[in-house]
């Protein structure tokens, strides 16, 4: 049996559905396309992702999309304005990824990012794409 590794989506796709790659615990690598409008809950739940880029089409990122990425250290959200998130006690949208350093965000965003209810969680987290190396 052959394990899925990497994916590169098609241009059309606009929406992972809810638990589309669940459990996928090899899937290491995927480029999200630019026609990506919604991430739905639990989509990446359990992969081997190390870094995500989520695409500025991006608006909504579902309960839980990336918990259990233990492997997760970096994230991208390109989104121009604070991106539609879920939350409560036991999932958020990053919950159970213990190796996640860094959420990079539009500069002028980080702030609404770290005061955010649904985001404050990750507020040690939030950068300025552009800060990688400073």
């Amino acid at each position: 049996m052959q394990k899925l590794e990497s994916i590169r989506l098609s241009n059309k796709v606009e929406t992972l559905g809810d638990s589309c790659f669940w459990n996928c615990s090899s899937l290491a690598e995927i480029n999200l396309p630019t026609s990506l409008k919604k991430i739905e809950p639990y989509a990446f739940w359990n992969t081997a992702i190390t870094t995500i880029d989520i695409p500025e089409s991006v608006s909504e990122i579902g309960l839980g999309a990336f918990n259990k990425c233990s492997q997760l250290e970096t994230v991208y959200i390109r989104h121009n304005s604070v991106v539609k998130t879920s939350f409560t006690t036991v999932y958020q949208a990053f919950s159970n990824c213990p190796n996640l350093k860094t959420i990079y965000v539009p500069e002028e965003l980080v702030e609404q990012y770290k005061t955010d209810t649904n985001w404050s969680l990750y507020s040690d987290k939030f950068q300025a794409i552009g800060e990688e190396n400073a």
